[in-house]
């Protein structure tokens, strides 16, 4: 997420999640600096941008209930506000940090050259961890299979024998195998 899409999201986290809590009496915790509490509030408008309204206002009265203190009106850690927002909306492997960072590795320059990188990408977006070196195998495995329904495909294109779904799968994947390689394209930008 960036550009418009993040200062939108930031805006939506800060109308439904932070403002009201804050009208509510929510406060920063007695061991927090108020420039270590406004990091903390900006890491939530960050990583909760892709959040929709509805479920920002849902999370809302969860962390209300999570407080902590004496009056029960301090904020809860970030880790427990992200599992609570995690469990009401999922967020997009390519906005996840864990995904970022193991695409942009050298793990994930060996899954792009092996050509297993889309089949990692969509792995931990389901498992939500990185794949061990068991996982990497089936994977490969995996990417194969999928190679080879592909090509079969494509063949079918020529000769017009394929169906709709069909088609509109192969354009998913093309657009899938383009989303994870732009993700580990960044990182080579930005050590270039």
């Amino acid at each position: 997420m960036e550009g418009q899409e993040l200062k939108d999201g930031r805006a939506r986290v800060q109308a439904h999640l932070i403002t009201p809590l804050e009208r509510q009496g929510m406060q920063r915790g007695t061991r927090d600096t108020v420039a270590e509490h406004a990091a903390f509030l900006d890491a939530l408008r960050n990583r909760l941008a892709y959040m929709t309204a509805p479920n920002l206002t849902a999370l809302a009265e969860i962390v209300a209930n999570m407080a902590g203190g004496k009056h029960r009106d301090r904020w809860p850690a970030e880790v427990a506000v992200m599992n609570a927002a995690r469990r009401l909306q999922v967020p997009p492997a390519s906005e996840s940090r864990m995904v970022r960072t193991w695409l942009q590795s050298a793990a994930g320059l060996r899954a792009l050259d092996g050509d297993y990188h889309v089949e990692a990408f969509f792995w931990m977006k389901r498992a939500g961890h990185v794949p061990n070196d068991f996982v990497v195998t089936e994977l490969r495995r995996e990417a194969e299979t999928r190679r080879a329904e592909l090509m079969r495909l494509r063949a079918g294109f020529r000769d017009g024998r394929v169906t709709a779904s069909e088609y509109r799968a192969v354009e998913d994947y093309d657009a899938a195998q383009e989303r994870v390689r732009g993700i580990i394209e960044e990182r080579e930008g930005q050590a270039a």
